[in-house]
């Protein structure tokens, strides 16, 4: 994440050299990790998923601990089987 941030990489090589699954996790005010950033991030992913908390900052898994638990399991669990290729996104409930 911090290479990613701190390299100029205007054609996302790094991210999407990543083929693991990956569980991209943001809060909709994050100032350390705007939730800009962390789109882009999931959209160069290729096999990545999105979860956008809302109301909340970069301590947003804490806020949302529980939430945060359930979309961790989900996605150990469809790590059994390969994920979508193209974006997934999953939007939280106010």
């Amino acid at each position: 994440m911090i290479i990613w941030c701190a390299t100029p990489d205007p054609d996302h090589v790094t991210l999407r050299a990543i083929s693991q699954p990956a569980l991209v996790v943001s809060g909709s005010h994050d100032i350390m990790v705007p939730a800009d950033n962390a789109y882009a991030m999931f959209k160069a992913l290729t096999n990545a998923q999105l979860v956008l908390y809302p109301d909340s900052g970069h301590g947003a898994l804490f806020q949302y601990h529980e939430l945060f638990v359930s979309h961790v399991r989900t996605s150990w669990t469809r790590n059994r089987r390969p994920w979508r290729s193209s974006a997934q996104l999953a939007r939280c409930p106010k």
